[in-house]
């Protein structure tokens, strides 16, 4: 729900934005992928 409020809120401001005619950029879209840490691969903090 969280999530679903920020992105409204974001929408939100970039059309106030394009009303007052300022430059608005295309949104990003990225994907992430998260995997489980392989032991034989180390940790970052070492």
């Amino acid at each position: 729900m969280e999530n679903k409020l920020y992105r409204a809120m974001n929408q939100l401001e970039r059309l106030q934005r394009m009303k007052q005619e300022e430059h608005v950029s295309a949104p990003a879209s990225v994907a992430v992928t998260l995997h489980a840490p392989d032991p034989a691969v180390g940790s970052f903090g070492n």
